[in-house]
């Protein structure tokens, strides 16, 4: 019996997958490369600096404790950038000279749980669907012991989806901190370790 369309597509995608994993990277150097990517081109800078810079932030939201500094990007900096993902921002928030954290549409996406809790449920399936199309093992979704962490993530990932208008590991663009540290703050994590990024 001929195998079905789909068990020759996940066969051809399995093989695929393995080529191009014996290409890429180490993880870490991965992450580090994205990392670097996102921050560079969402500030419009040639590379992260060493150290967090004493006055980084001027909205006077973004977490006062120390962060790598792939992770300190206040909003002020993002106002003050040329670039398409800084403009992504623009025309998100539009004329704001406030906090993007305090802003009427941050505030209402990361604080209201039922739609939070419907993108999760909707999330989760698009995810499972792309694994399953692919032929892959799930992609992490919402499976958090903590449900504090969940909402998290559903907040990182919406804010992505709606401002940048894009999603998955490989388009992730980093979140400015003082919209991180209001998150975090609305749902603190339930467990002694926490890491500064949970995306």
């Amino acid at each position: 019996m001929p195998p079905s369309r789909r068990t020759a597509r996940q066969a051809l995608n399995n093989k695929e997958g393995n080529a191009e994993e014996q290409q890429r990277p180490p993880p870490e150097k991965r992450k580090k490369s994205i990392d670097s990517y996102n921050y560079c081109t969402l500030l419009g800078i040639d590379a992260v600096p060493e150290n967090v810079p004493t006055t980084w932030c001027k909205c006077h939201e973004c977490p006062t404790r120390e962060i790598p500094p792939k992770d300190a990007i206040c909003c002020s900096m993002i106002r003050e950038s040329d670039t398409e993902l800084a403009e992504n921002w623009f025309s998100f928030i539009g004329e704001f000279k406030g906090c993007y954290a305090t802003h009427p549409k941050i505030q209402n996406l990361i604080k209201n749980k039922e739609e939070l809790d419907s993108f999760m449920i909707i999330d989760g399936i698009r995810k499972m669907q792309i694994a399953e199309e692919g032929g892959r093992d799930p992609i992490r979704g919402y499976c958090f012991t903590d449900r504090q962490a969940g909402y998290r993530f559903a907040c990182y990932r919406k804010i992505t989806m709606l401002v940048h208008q894009r999603f998955g590991a490989e388009n992730y663009v980093t979140t400015p901190a003082c919209i991180v540290e209001a998150i975090r703050k609305l749902y603190p994590s339930n467990q002694c370790v926490v890491r500064n990024v949970e995306v």
